[in-house]
């Protein structure tokens, strides 16, 4: 609609609609929008890209200690079984099923498994500890092992078949999980050092 000013002039009304710009032309307010979701986008991915960026050493760390968690753990499990295989199926360790590496049944177990005392089989090849790192710790007579420490300085617990039955009922944070067909099981309860949590290292899964 027109507004008349006199003498036959007329205004265009602010309700006009606009001109086209050509023929299948979009209109500029659609063109607008779409470039700025697209800067919107990109935005967010560099943003994504840093955080990323900033944070992958860290990630990478703690998988790289996990993952080495983790074979000490199966280490420790094969040592066990070859043990067993020629011990004419022995356990290393009698007494409770379930037990640390760094208790009185972990500590006589990995002294079993090193070879001690001297002269015995050794079963099990790890690094020393050296102030509290990762590795295996030993007495001040630099033979005698006094536990076993995982990547963030906890001991590993241990459970072992011990009546032969090819089940092992694990008990981890109060939640029991059964594990069939091995003699041995070994977990981290990994970074936070609290068992039943997401980061835990086990050996069977």
């Amino acid at each position: 609609m027109d507004v008349m000013l006199g003498h036959d002039r007329y205004l265009p009304s602010p309700m006009t609609e606009p001109q086209a710009h050509g023929e299948g032309s979009p209109p500029v307010a659609a063109g607008r929008s779409r470039r700025r979701i697209g800067c919107l986008v990109v935005l967010i991915g560099l943003v994504v890209a840093m955080v990323m960026f900033v944070m992958s050493p860290t990630v990478n760390r703690e998988w790289v200690l996990a993952q080495k968690t983790g074979m000490v753990g199966l280490s420790l499990v094969t040592a066990i079984e070859n043990h067993r295989l020629n011990n004419g199926g022995a356990n290393p360790a009698t007494g409770d099923t379930a037990f640390a590496t760094n208790d009185r049944m972990g500590i006589a177990m990995l002294n079993v498994l090193v070879g001690n005392p001297p002269g015995r089989k050794s079963y099990l090849q790890l690094p020393r500890s050296e102030k509290g790192k990762p590795g295996v710790v030993y007495e001040a007579d630099g033979r005698s092992v006094a536990g076993l420490l995982d990547a963030w300085g906890n001991p590993y617990q241990v459970v072992i078949d011990t009546d032969y039955d090819g089940i092992l009922v694990v008990d981890i944070a109060g939640k029991t999980e059964t594990v069939r067909d091995q003699n041995a099981v070994v977990y981290s309860a990994g970074k936070d050092g609290k068992p039943g949590t997401p980061d835990d290292v086990r050996s069977w899964k």
